[in-house]
């Protein structure tokens, strides 16, 4: 069995090795990738505070194709194989976003 799982994030497609986060996931896609104020990949804990990268996963994985019932922090959130997620296509999180940092 591979070490590596796919996961497609605004249409795009990458092979990421499991234990990968979305945002990860998405930094090595490239592009619009979703924002990170309280993440820093160096420091252990971070992440998951601020909010601002939120993204919508639309099918779960592979194994088990739901949507998740919530915007998830994408800094947090391990890549699923299979796993599809909307960060710049939805309006949802776009709106979200927004919330977020302006209470900032």
């Amino acid at each position: 069995m591979s070490d590596l799982i796919k996961i497609t994030i605004d249409g795009k497609s990458i092979e990421v090795p499991k234990g990968t986060t979305i945002l990860q996931a998405a930094r090595q896609i490239g592009g619009k990738y979703p924002p990170a104020m309280c993440y820093y990949s160096s420091l252990k804990n971070t992440g998951g505070k601020c909010r601002v990268c939120l993204v919508k996963v639309t099918q779960g994985s592979e194994a088990n194709p739901r949507p998740m019932p919530k915007l998830v922090a994408s800094c947090l959130t391990r890549a699923e194989h299979g796993m599809v997620v909307e960060n710049e296509s939805s309006q949802e999180v776009i709106d979200a976003r927004n919330g977020i940092v302006e209470f900032c």
